[in-house]
């Protein structure tokens, strides 16, 4: 009969709960220095000229709204001599 040692040599003498406690431990610190970081964001210069083609992009749509108006009134005018020059210079660039 063979007799089997509860507490033997080979046994694990960290207690588990400590260990988590010093998990614990090193999981908080990590969340607070990464707290002490802060982000930033850097806008490129091409973005920046970007942003001002939101100003563009609002002065075409209110010309667009006077051309809608002037067409239901029935006030808009075409000048078709100047687009027809338009149109040939178009054509003859390519």
């Amino acid at each position: 009969m063979k007799k089997l040692k509860i507490n033997g040599y080979h046994s694990n003498p960290i207690n588990p709960y400590q260990h988590y406690s010093q998990t614990t431990k090193r999981l908080a610190q990590t969340k607070q220095s990464s707290q002490v970081k802060s982000d930033q964001v850097n806008i490129s210069d091409e973005a920046k000229k970007l942003q001002g083609i939101k100003r563009l992009e609002t002065e075409r749509m209110t010309k667009v709204n006077t051309i809608k108006e002037k067409v239901e009134n029935g006030t808009y005018s075409v000048n078709t001599d100047e687009v027809a020059k338009k149109m040939l210079s178009y054509w003859n660039s390519k």
